[in-house]
Formats: structure tokens, sequence, C-alpha cells
């Protein structure tokens, strides 16, 4: 039922199944009365499935965020960044598969240019004599989430096409581990307030986590104007502390590490001229490590995985629950 509807070039289509059943979303408006059905439906299922080509468009995130609504009231604004960031990672590899399947870049590169992403997911980039857009050409390369509740617990699957290898799951779970600890950080300095000579060596271990010693050295006298020393002591962050003012680290660690990353991006691939910050999963896991009690009794962040044709990414929110037994 897909295809078919792909291949009657409806733009941005969003699917839903639910139930045993499938629905284009764009020909049902969100207050009408099919649509409050299905979320009544989706309260009592506990379990829908969404599949979707590129969340450029604003009403695609819309109608995710509505739908995650249903089994947690307002969890969505807390997701949002998660949301966001999975579904993006997803989209870029999804991108770079098919211009690969076209011969729009090598079988070696990495990574597709961001502006030809950004044309494909745009519905901008159309093969010769074909008057579909690319993004369509082959139905199997989707997103598509998951949303189920199982054991008190709510799940979100984002998968993806494609393969992700065991390099890659080991880099994204220390930077899982690495904002998981940025978070306790941030925590332990709401209470005890240490400043910079106090901590040099747990903050300097936050960068070791993803660089070696002398690699790092190196890289912080190419990309910054002080040693690190300097550049922390007279940091705003560690000024506010001395004044007895807790500021989040975060900010102040995220900026240090996209400069050290742009250059080592710079370095490694110079005719590049945009750079992820690799700041993906240490954000999200920093955002579910730090604001636990926003959802319920827990979160956790899965590292991907394959599964059959596909890479699954995604994270679980543990549901509030009380019992009282007479």
């Amino acid at each position: 039922m897909t295809v078919k509807y792909i291949k009657e070039n409806i733009s941005f289509p969003i699917f839903l199944q639910l139930a045993g059943n499938e629905y284009l979303l764009n020909e049902i408006k969100p207050k009408s009365k099919d649509f409050l059905d299905i979320l009544e439906t989706a309260k009592i299922e506990r379990e829908l499935n969404l599949i979707f080509y590129s969340s450029q468009p604003p009403f695609i995130l819309k109608l995710i965020h509505t739908l995650c609504n249903v089994f947690i009231s307002n969890v969505s604004e807390k997701i949002d960044t998660l949301l966001r960031e999975i579904v993006k990672n997803g989209e870029k590899e999804n991108m770079t598969l098919i211009a690969k399947k076209e011969g729009l870049i090598k079988e070696s590169q990495e990574c597709a240019p961001l502006d030809l992403m950004g044309k494909i997911l745009n519905e901008e980039y159309y093969l010769k004599g074909d008057n579909r857009p690319l993004l369509y050409k082959y139905p199997e390369i989707n997103i598509s989430i998951h949303i189920v509740i199982k054991e008190n617990e709510m799940h979100v699957e984002i998968e993806n096409y494609g393969n992700i290898n065991k390099e890659r799951q080991e880099m994204i779970q220390k930077r899982i581990s690495l904002g998981q600890n940025l978070a306790h950080f941030d925590l332990s300095q709401e209470f005890e307030m240490k400043d910079f000579p106090e901590c040099s060596e747990t903050i300097k271990e936050f960068y070791l986590s993803e660089y070696k010693p002398d690699q790092f050295d190196i890289l912080w006298k190419k990309s910054m104007d002080k040693d690190f020393e300097d550049y922390w002591m007279n940091s705003p962050y560690f000024e506010l502390i001395r004044t007895g003012i807790h500021s989040s680290f975060y900010p102040y660690f995220h900026t240090a590490y996209g400069i050290l990353r742009n250059t080592l991006k710079k370095e490694e691939n110079p005719d590049e001229k945009h750079f992820s910050a690799g700041m993906g999963y240490i954000q999200c896991s920093f955002v579910i490590e730090a604001n636990r009690s926003l959802y319920g009794t827990y979160g956790k962040l899965f590292v991907p995985r394959n599964q059959g044709e596909r890479t699954m990414a995604g994270f679980k929110l543990g549901l509030s629950k009380i019992e009282v037994k007479i």
C-alpha cells in the first residue's frame, strides 16, 4: 500500500500503521473526527508505526509529536531533541546510500555532501527522465518510528535502511557514556561548586574519551589561542562558579568540542565546507541523564544495532507507576 502512494507522487508522504491498518496521514486533517478516532485507537492499542522519507517539512515532526503525546502527556517537548537527532542521523545514512546507488558519490565516501542531502530530502533532486524526486526512487529506503508501551516503559525505535558497523557502534557507545558523565558532573557542580583546579583532570578526561592524549594536545594547540589550563581558568563558567552561581557546564564543553572537531575534520577532508559537530549522541545522552525526573522513573538511550537490512536506534522512558497494596 505504501508503494502505491509513492508512485502517485504525493509530496512528503507520512504513513501510520495502527491496529492492522495503514493510513496516509497527509489526507487526514489533524482536527477531523477520523484523526481523533486514530488517536483513541492508539491509546487502546499502545503501539503504532510511522513511516516517512524526510522530516524537512514541519508538519512531519508535528504529527510525530502529537502521536507521542498520546502515550505520555506533553512528552514530545521533553524528547524533541532526541527525536530530531536520531531521525536526522537516519536520514543522513539513507541519503548517503541513495547517492551511492545512483553513482553520485564514491562507494568509499563516508557521508554524502550536506548540500546534496538537502536537495534530496527537500524533493529538489531529480534524475533525468524521471518525474519523481530521487527521494522516492527506492521506497524501502525510509525512516520508520515504532512506538510501543511495554512493561511500563515507552519504547521509541527509529529505523533507517542500511547497516552499522562495530567500529561506529563502539564510537556511539563512548559518546553516550560521555553524555552521561557530563550530566553527572553538572549535577555534582550544582552542589559542590568546584573551581577549575579541583576538577581539571575530570574535564580533560571528557575530551580524552574522544582523542588520545598526544592527539588531543596537538589538536588543542592548533584550535585554540590559549592553552588548556588558561582557557578553562578564564572561562565564564568558572568565573560564575567563583561568585557562587551555577550554570550548566554542557554549553561550554560543547563550544570547545565543536572547535576541536572542526579543526580535525578540515584536516581529514579539506574540500568539505560543512561539518557535523559530532555532538548528537552526546547531547541526547546528556538530555536523558540530566532530566530523568521529567520522564518518570528513568530514561535510556539505545546504541544503534543492525536489524535485518535496517539499523535501529532510539530510546526508552520509564513510566511513573504507583501501586498501593492494602
